[in-house]
């Protein structure tokens, strides 16, 4: 795998993405939070190509549904940090939103504005189709909703659903949908207890780790040689230390998760990263 550009990282597209993100696969893949939005506003049409630029594996974006029920792509619940405008997501219409202009970045006070206005989930993934593997995060409570627009863009094997759910209601749904969505499985202290009839019943291709503490059960030994004999995928997000046990989005972090055994890592710092481990091999033995 080469970090000298998009071509090179994906030699055969989305396809050589899909084969990396099979069980038992040691690569690394990369994940741009909220999209590469160091020059463009987070998850925007701009960062979602910047991320595919990049040579990034996968692209992180956030969901909230409107007061019509449209999906748009925002990770706070209001437009107040990364619009012009003001109020909650749930409380405005798409027309509503889609007047506002998004600010660039991170957003906040005095950030200067862009062209762009808030993307809808279809204009997202319509971006992403056959070019990255996209994992939705805040959807869980409208899963259906967002099968329907991948169903319907022809990218339901790019997209990557996630939650914490027991197992029972996880299996139920991936049960119902055809072609089986791609599951990421969040594992916290409050929830680890059903671990193993997740694993068993559920199956799923990743799991995330989430841990406040470096003693918290899901970061340890025992939680990880478990999940590495399934051969299921890793992902571990530095993006907030309450989220990594203090941990942060920089290379000595990222080597600690590498070494754990994390195969799939969140970054603001993609073509970083990229270059990091491009060649990397985990070790995926319990």
């Amino acid at each position: 795998m080469s970090t000298t550009g998009n071509n090179d990282i994906h030699p055969q597209g989305i396809d050589q993405t899909f084969a990396l993100f099979a069980r038992s696969t040691k690569h690394v893949l990369v994940a741009a939070h909220r999209g590469v939005w160091i020059a463009a506003p987070e998850n925007s049409i701009s960062a979602i190509r910047a991320a595919i630029d990049a040579g990034a594996h996968i692209v992180e974006i956030d969901l909230h549904r409107t007061k019509d029920g449209e999906l748009v792509l925002m990770h706070d619940p209001t437009v107040d940090r990364m619009t012009n405008g003001q109020g909650k997501i749930a409380e405005l219409t798409l027309n509503e939103i889609k007047s506002l202009r998004l600010k660039n970045g991170s957003g906040g006070a005095d950030t200067p504005l862009t062209d762009e206005t808030v993307p809808t989930l279809r204009e997202a993934m319509e971006i992403a189709k056959d070019r990255i593997m996209v994992n939705v995060d805040k959807c869980w409570k409208f899963k259906d909703d967002v099968w329907a627009i991948i169903e319907e863009t022809g990218t339901t094997a790019q997209t990557i659903f996630k939650g914490t759910a027991g197992h029972e209601e996880v299996a139920r749904w991936l049960a119902s949908k055809s072609p089986r969505p791609v599951y990421m499985h969040i594992v916290l202290d409050k929830n680890i207890g059903g671990l193993d009839d997740i694993m068993t019943t559920v199956k799923p291709d990743a799991y995330e780790l989430v841990f406040a503490t470096m003693d918290d059960q899901a970061i340890s030994d025992a939680t990880i040689a478990k999940i590495k004999q399934t051969g299921a995928r890793m992902w571990i997000n530095m993006m907030f230390k309450q989220f990594a046990g203090g941990l942060t989005d920089d290379p000595t972090c990222w080597d600690w998760c590498i070494e754990r055994g994390a195969t799939m890592l969140q970054t603001d710092f993609s073509a970083d990263m990229l270059r990091k481990y491009a060649h990397a091999h985990v070790d995926m033995k319990a």
